[in-house]
């Protein structure tokens, strides 16, 4: 294991915070949550096989079987490589290997998160507590509230169709270091990589849907290959390769395939406010939902807490379509959303296909 420590910058507001809405500090677990889930859907989008991870299991007795055959006849080749290879053949899948499954500890490790220079853990961006407006008036203005005042303001509102967002306070702000603990044959093949596909498109932490967790990397890393030929029987893959980019919104919403479709309603703002360009784009989100007409469907892409079933998928679901905040070299900003309808294909699913 070598360490490995990279700077990042918050591009939106971070949250890892837990159900009482407390965070007071950068939780490992959704750093390496984010990891797990950006290259489980990288895979699935360039056609790498992914399966549920919590259903795969490592028998250790089975693999230090056949990893001590394997040594045995390969007596020149690296120990790595060969426990790459036994799991493999035991049919664990890739993102498991990487990351771990029961039986198996992974190859990436988190020693230490530390917040640098001037961070805070508060509302630094002085974001409202809650914002709504009438589902059926959408170019209304919004309003703002606190979170105390929402149920009365449904109780006078009851003629109107009100809809509540709520921002996620404090929240993490500003930069921080993340140590990692990684085989030196994983480093720069998988999560260098990874993590530049992560500043390019993904995102950290929760509340995504409201725009939550862009961030950047402060050094300069760049492999953005996937260089899966040194350990896989694959070729290699560019972070891009996975990226489906759109020209409307429409597109967004289709699952032809299982790319990950990027929508840039905005290409070039000169100037950028988190507070206004949110704003922007869940008035747009909300106003293209109210064109489903089929629930089960409106529900697996735009989210909601209901057990109803599309296409065999069992609800709740969490959005599929997320705004995307992007800063470019010259300065400026591009914004829009990034699809994730294609998972419907997801694990089991695609290993029954």
């Amino acid at each position: 294991m070598e360490e490995f420590t990279v700077t990042l910058k918050t591009l939106t507001p971070l949250w890892t915070g837990d159900a009482w809405r407390r965070n007071q500090e950068i939780k490992p677990q959704s750093i390496m949550g984010a990891l797990r889930f950006w290259f489980e859907v990288y895979c699935h989008a360039v056609g790498i096989e992914v399966k549920e991870y919590n259903k795969e299991n490592v028998n250790y007795k089975e693999f230090r079987k056949k990893l001590e055959e394997k040594i045995r006849q390969n007596s020149d080749r690296e120990l790595f490589e060969l426990e790459h290879e036994v799991l493999a053949e035991m049919r664990i899948s890739l993102p498991s290997r990487i990351f771990g499954c029961t039986g198996w500890r992974g190859r990436v490790f988190i020693k230490g998160i530390q917040p640098i220079e001037n961070y805070c853990f508060g509302n630094y961006l002085n974001l409202p507590e809650v914002i709504y407006k009438d589902k059926n008036n959408s170019s209304a203005d919004w309003q703002v509230c606190k979170r105390k005042e929402v149920n009365d303001l449904k109780k006078k509102n009851k003629n109107k169709n009100l809809h509540f967002w709520y921002f996620p306070i404090p929240y993490f702000w500003g930069k921080f270091e993340v140590t990692f603990q990684v085989k030196k044959e994983i480093k720069d093949t998988i999560l260098v990589p990874l993590l530049n596909f992560i500043q390019y498109y993904g995102f950290i932490g929760g509340r995504n849907n409201l725009g939550y967790g862009r961030v950047k990397i402060e050094e300069n890393l760049t492999n953005e290959v996937f260089k899966f030929s040194q350990n896989e029987r694959l070729s290699d893959k560019s972070i891009n390769e996975a990226i489906e980019e759109v020209n409307s919104f429409d597109e967004l919403l289709e699952a032809q395939n299982k790319k990950i479709k990027l929508w840039k309603k905005e290409k070039n703002a000169n100037s950028f406010s988190f507070q206004g360009v949110i704003k922007e784009l869940i008035a747009f989100k909300a106003k293209e939902r109210l064109k489903i007409s089929n629930n089960e469907e409106r529900h697996y892409i735009f989210g909601s807490t209901k057990r109803d079933k599309y296409n065999n998928i069992q609800g709740p679901n969490a959005t599929k379509i997320i705004p995307w905040i992007n800063p470019k070299n010259d300065g400026n900003y591009e914004y829009g959303f990034i699809s994730l309808v294609g998972l419907q294909y997801f694990g089991e699913r695609n290993e029954k296909k």
